[in-house]
């Protein structure tokens, strides 16, 4: 199973398991919205907290 964190239309974030035989389907709904994937929710946060470090320049 696979995690991702999507930001949806609203601007909200959410965090998505997604089974391997939905990724498919997932990717064709949700491809330009994915921030960050992984094996593990705290591998996506890990992830995630980079991006933001990597914004602000630190």
């Amino acid at each position: 199973m696979n995690n991702y964190l999507i930001k949806t239309s609203e601007g909200e974030l959410k965090i998505m398991q997604v089974k391997p035989a939905d990724e498919a389907s997932f990717h064709a709904t949700y491809s330009n919205q994915i921030i960050a994937s992984g094996s593990s929710i705290q591998e996506i946060l890990i992830k995630y907290g980079e991006l933001l470090n990597g914004e602000s320049g630190q």
